[in-house]
């Protein structure tokens, strides 16, 4: 799961991140079910195009039922 946040992060944010991070996204943000509360946070990592560290809007609960599930 770690992996699917890691490419869904890259893919919508272009931005590099971590497993310690996309971990630390699963356990604040993830949910297996749908749940009525926004749940936001910061994510910090290195911004594919421009080479620098950033930060990045957060993503919501809403966009993490989005996140490809992992192929095993």
């Amino acid at each position: 799961m770690d992996e699917a946040i890691i490419q869904y992060i890259k893919k919508t944010y272009n931005l590099l991140i971590g497993e310690r991070t996309a971990e630390q996204i699963k356990m604040e943000i993830g949910s297996a079910f749908p749940l009525e509360e926004k749940m936001t946070m910061e994510i910090k990592g290195r911004h594919l195009i421009e080479g620098c560290r950033r930060r990045s809007p957060s993503p919501t609960r809403k966009s993490a039922r989005r996140w490809p599930r992992p192929s095993t």
